[in-house]
């Protein structure tokens, strides 16, 4: 079983995979989260892994951003 230190990093690389492909489209956390129907202040805590990104969340945000989860959980960086 992962410990929180390592879930807490975890949750940060996602934030900021997420901050990384957001501003890559050059769009604000306003504009996505306007696309999202998620707050631009609930992005921007995802982004600085203060929040955990729900699946729903996630879901909502790779859409509007046009990308694969993967992106943003770093799974396409693991092993198999």
């Amino acid at each position: 079983m992962r410990n929180k230190l390592s879930l807490h990093s975890d949750v940060v690389a996602a934030g900021g995979r997420l901050h990384e492909a957001r501003t890559r489209l050059g769009l604000s956390r306003v504009h996505l989260g306007m696309q999202t129907g998620i707050s631009a202040q609930q992005i921007g805590k995802y982004e600085r892994g203060v929040n955990v990104l729900t699946i729903h969340a996630l879901q909502r945000i790779c859409g509007a951003l046009n990308i694969n989860p993967c992106e943003i959980c770093g799974c396409s960086n693991e092993r198999r």
